[in-house]
């Protein structure tokens, strides 16, 4: 892996341990990280995947990019708990599905001249899959439940708003909720910056 495709893990790795800790930062290290990647992946998949001794095939690099900024988008927005991450995972997967076919039939052609190249581009594709679908297959609620494990009524509320979003009663509900978490977790953290002054 390159230097700054390794950082971006490191700080997706670290961002969800952190939000699952309930800590601080969390969020703001996830929302850094995967965008990043998705970027780094978009923009400069012809450099990242570059072997040193293979070089590379500009466009099954570039169409892989493309797939992989579809999975790490998905990511996000499953891990922030924002409506549309499935179908970012699953646009992903399927391109994934479709350029690794691609690729194999590439490798068959160019195994000698830029072995080292497929090999390391296919194990993105295994590592990027392997996680995309566990996602996929993590429902909304688990998340919910574990990000917010200490706020049984938060996350009562939440479930039946994103389950029912058109329901007004639930969604009043839930922002209400929401509203008044926000303002006791913003007077408590007044209170003590106030007590440490």
């Amino acid at each position: 892996m390159k230097f700054l495709e390794k950082v971006f893990v490191i700080l997706a790795i670290l961002g969800l341990f952190i939000r699952v800790m309930m800590w601080e930062w969390g969020e703001m290290f996830l929302t850094v990280s995967l965008p990043s990647l998705a970027v780094l992946y978009l923009l400069m998949s012809w450099s990242v995947f570059k072997h040193k001794e293979d070089g590379n095939h500009l466009f099954l690099s570039g169409f892989s990019g493309l797939a992989f900024a579809f999975v790490f988008v998905g990511i996000l927005f499953k891990l922030m708990i924002w409506k549309g991450g499935n179908t970012f995972l699953i646009i992903g997967l399927a391109a994934m599905f479709i350029f690794k076919i691609l690729g194999l039939v590439l490798e068959r052609r160019l195994a000698e001249e830029m072995d080292n190249y497929f090999k390391k581009l296919f194990l993105r594709y295994y590592i990027i899959a392997g996680v995309a679908v566990i996602i996929v297959f993590t429902p909304y609620k688990f998340i919910v439940s574990v990000y917010h494990r200490d706020d049984p009524e938060y996350v009562h509320l939440f479930i039946r708003y994103f389950e029912s979003p058109e329901n007004v009663i639930y969604k009043r509900d839930f922002y209400r909720y929401r509203r008044s978490v926000f303002k006791k977790t913003m007077h408590e953290h007044d209170a003590h910056s106030t007590h440490i002054h």
